[in-house]
């Protein structure tokens, strides 16, 4: 009987550490930084609702989070003098169908000018998964030119 109770519970948590992998989607990827280290280099997430959360960048560049499936995600690559990017991932598919891990990198070039800052007017990419079985990333360059402050 005490065998039996045993089962019973490694099976219990077997099935709840599955129904979690059909829940979240391991996201990670390279944050690359042309021309620059990656001190002072940020990585924020933003989900739907407003929250934001710092993600934890190694010192190659290398970010991991979890998401959680049905949701909306920005991520938002930054650091002082380079053009800041914003990733949107949207983890919605139909069914209760397993979504496969997503890897990606994304780099970051310094401003060209003092006197002029690009700043892409929308996120430059959005993730999004076909049939829970794959991802496609689509682009969006989208830039403007903010003039800058000039102290005389």
């Amino acid at each position: 009987m005490k065998n039996l109770a045993i089962l019973v519970f490694a099976l219990l948590i077997s099935t709840f550490s599955q129904a979690k992998n059909l829940e979240t989607i391991l996201i990670k990827g390279d944050f690359i930084v042309i021309d620059g280290g990656m001190e002072n280099s940020t990585l924020q997430l933003r989900n739907e609702y407003g929250g934001v959360k710092d993600i934890k960048l190694k010192n190659n560049g290398k970010f991991a989070f979890e998401a959680i499936k049905d949701h909306n995600y920005v991520l938002t690559f930054m650091k002082k003098g380079y053009i800041k990017k914003e990733i949107m991932i949207d983890t919605h598919v139909e069914g209760d169908v397993q979504i496969k891990d997503v890897e990606f990198a994304v780099k970051l070039f310094p401003q060209a000018s003092d006197s002029a800052k690009i700043v892409y007017n929308q996120p430059v990419g959005m993730i999004k998964f076909i049939n829970g079985t794959e991802f496609v990333v689509e682009y969006n360059y989208a830039a403007a030119m903010l003039p800058t402050r000039v102290e005389i």
